[in-house]
């Protein structure tokens, strides 16, 4: 509830810039000068599956759902008629100032008459008194006083914020109306400071405040999608028996016994344990979650090696010897580096193995320790499937980033700063899963705070916008088109997203997940389409056609 909010602001001047350095990830306390779904206590949860940015169908916006219970849309009484009967706005028009705000968004300021906040007034105390009814001297019917039941409610101070709560709530649907069927969801926000409102209300005086949300952006197309053209190079294994070999000697080394080095420094193919940190190097601050006291690499793995040159650096390393070197950051690296082309590497050597007693690979091996293969010949082969089908997915995932890019530069649109956001926050919260799970909770809490946020946004902000002009470049052509998503596809894919819940443990809304659902299913269905239907050629290193490739395969696969 507001009131709760609000009382827990009381004393502060909490502006809307101070609001959103609120930690984002611990707590969700709703407070006014942020986006928030708790703020509002009538709001509705839609059940919308369209991508926020472009609606295939019309929708209720919160604000929408707040106007159908405001005063125009209830049915007239005899009676004296509380603020949510339709006469009250007819009475006491609000008046209503709007401005322009950049990147799409649009700010209202509302001025509530004299009289509506008299009548909300009315209205908050005729509930109180149904609350409380045991005040000494007064029976329950009688009629109590209403410094006495503000008193009983906490005092003036916890009264006004309930009144704040209560006028916002009765009247912001109403005055947001010309406007909600262009909002976007959950982007409104009220923009005074808590204190403000505070100061400011009074039962006999106009009451004022600001509320703004982002509106749906016009998109225009510079040229049309159907003249996309465009070439994109497969990924391919340069040597994909060498892949195979790779990770037969993996499983090798994991059934080898090691033991300690003595007499010499590190040599490719050593077990290491290293303390390991990387620093930027201009400012000599830490690297986010870089640091790590017990580090283990095989050095011959390039899957356990965290950055590429680090082995050739180290080598003739001995037990507790130290080295600082600087090494160039590699894509994977991008939003670790928070931008800086190089990391500065802090490693000491704290232990040192080598293997003894690798097992050969044999058929006897094989069908010890790999289930179902039964011999070295099946083994390959199927490893060998595995590389090849690895390539077609990473080719696939190409392809999509290229359209993704093709598609964000045919499009003219202003994005509104809610939408990259909320693709940022998507994006980083499944950053911090990965983390958790990987490296344990103690990293991922390391990483949640609000200026590892803020850096994370900065850092990918041209991306995502360049993300969400392809999301509304897909999701028109998807209108356009007239496409469809299969109810049997997105059957399977709700089933194939519940099982892995169940496997992780994670707790999932079912309307969230029909939502992502239907939004994966789009994606494929416009993407089959673009292959389908436009000069996409996909080819390779010697740029010949990549006959693996095909428009089907690419649809099935995520």
């Amino acid at each position: 509830m507001m009131s709760h909010a609000l009382s827990q602001r009381h004393g502060s001047s909490l502006n809307h810039h101070e609001a959103c350095q609120q930690q984002r990830f611990v707590s969700r306390r709703p407070v006014l000068g942020r986006p928030t779904r708790s703020l509002q206590a009538q709001s509705c949860h839609l059940q919308a599956a369209v991508h926020p940015v472009c609606r295939s169908a019309p929708r209720r916006t919160r604000l929408q759902c707040r106007a159908a219970k405001s005063p125009a849309a209830q049915p007239a009484v005899e009676e004296q008629q509380p603020v949510n009967e339709p006469s009250a706005f007819e009475q006491y028009p609000l008046k209503v100032e709007w401005n322009r705000l950049p990147r799409s968004r649009l700010q209202a300021t509302v001025e509530v008459p004299q009289p509506l906040v008299a009548r909300i007034w009315h209205e908050v105390l005729k509930e109180l008194r149904t609350n409380y009814k045991n005040i000494p001297g007064y029976r329950p019917q009688d009629q109590v006083p209403e410094h006495l039941i503000v008193n009983e409610h906490g005092g003036m101070d916890k009264f006004k914020f309930t009144m704040i709560e209560a006028i916002l709530e009765s009247t912001v649907g109403e005055a947001m109306k010309e406007y909600a069927e262009q909002m976007i969801q959950d982007s409104d926000r009220f923009d005074d400071p808590v204190q403000s409102l505070f100061e400011t209300l009074e039962k006999n005086k106009p009451f004022t405040y600001r509320v703004s949300a982002d509106l749906y952006p016009q998109l225009q197309w510079k040229r049309p999608y159907q003249d996309i053209q465009l070439q994109v190079e497969a990924v391919e294994h340069e040597d994909p028996q060498k892949a195979v070999e790779e990770q037969i000697e993996v499983m090798r080394r994991e059934k080898a016994k090691t033991t300690i080095v003595q007499g010499r420094g590190l040599q490719e193919g050593d077990l290491v344990v290293v303390a390991f940190e990387a620093q930027n190097p201009q400012t000599n601050e830490p690297m986010p979650n870089t640091k790590h006291e017990r580090m283990q690499i095989d050095t011959n793995i390039p899957g356990q090696i965290p950055l590429p040159g680090l082995v050739e650096q180290m080598l003739g390393m001995t037990v507790k010897e130290k080295r600082d070197f600087v090494l160039p950051v590699p894509p994977a690296w991008v939003e670790i580096a928070q931008g800086a082309p190089e990391a500065r590497v802090l490693v000491e050597l704290v232990e040192l193995f080598t293997y003894i007693d690798v097992p050969e690979v044999t058929d006897e091996w094989v069908s010890e320790n790999v289930e179902g293969q039964g011999s070295v010949a099946n083994f390959r082969n199927n490893l060998l499937q595995a590389v090849q089908a690895e390539a077609q997915v990473n080719t696939d995932q190409k392809v999509r980033m290229e359209i993704m890019r093709e598609l964000s530069n045919m499009v003219d649109v202003e994005i509104p700063e809610f939408l990259i956001l909320q693709v940022a926050e998507n994006e980083f919260q499944a950053k911090l899963f990965e983390v958790g799970q990987k490296l344990g909770m103690e990293q991922m809490k390391q990483l949640s705070t609000e200026e590892v946020y803020n850096n994370y946004v900065e850092s990918r902000r041209d991306e995502l916008e360049l993300i969400q002009r392809a999301v509304m470049a897909a999701d028109d052509i998807f209108e356009q088109e007239k496409l469809e998503v299969k109810e049997a596809d997105m059957v399977n894919e709700v089933n194939a997203a519940l099982a892995e819940s169940r496997e992780s443990g994670a707790k999932l809304d079912m309307e969230q997940l029909k939502e992502q659902a239907f939004q994966v299913l789009k994606a494929h269905e416009v993407h089959a389409w673009i292959l389908q239907n436009t000069r996409v050629n996909i080819v390779n290193s010697q740029g010949k056609p990549y006959t693996q490739y095909s428009a089907a395969s690419a649809a099935g696969s995520t």
